[in-house]
């Protein structure tokens, strides 16, 4: 089974969407900041999510762009649209001066979109119990 950050052990798939429904309400409640949905333009199917994120990597507060798409959509570009209009969106706003994404050292084709957008392998560190790398760029 393919898990990505943030999913270790997943439950049906009504229990886990459940709680994401209630983890980004949260989000957006406690700082503002969360997934939105990614819909296909012509079909309206989802397609994935993206968002910003806020993180606390070693005391620092900082934003995540992040996103998750559908398998059957992988490798067709939606991936780095979805991390170059979040990027975008904070340059355009002046939210921060910098972004990251956190990524699983085995997600190859999340590590490509990241680099797609700008942003540079930085350290390796340990999220949720995986091995992950950060990668960033200034704004």
């Amino acid at each position: 089974m393919l898990l990505y950050v943030g999913i270790s052990k997943p439950g049906t798939p009504e229990v886990e969407a459940k709680k994401w429904v209630e983890r980004q309400t949260n989000r957006y409640k406690e700082n503002g900041w969360g997934y939105l949905k990614m819909v296909h333009k012509d079909s309206g199917e989802i397609v994935g999510h993206t968002g910003l994120l806020l993180r606390v990597i070693d005391g620092e507060e900082t934003l995540e762009i992040g996103y998750s798409i559908k398998p059957q959509y992988w490798r067709q570009g939606y991936g780095s649209e979805a991390a170059l209009a979040m990027k975008a969106y904070m340059v355009e706003n002046k939210v921060r001066d910098k972004a990251i994404s956190i990524i699983h050292f085995d997600n190859i084709g999340s590590q490509k979109v990241a680099e797609k957008n700008g942003m540079s392998r930085g350290r390796e560190w340990q999220y949720m119990d995986m091995p992950v790398y950060i990668y960033e760029t200034e704004l």
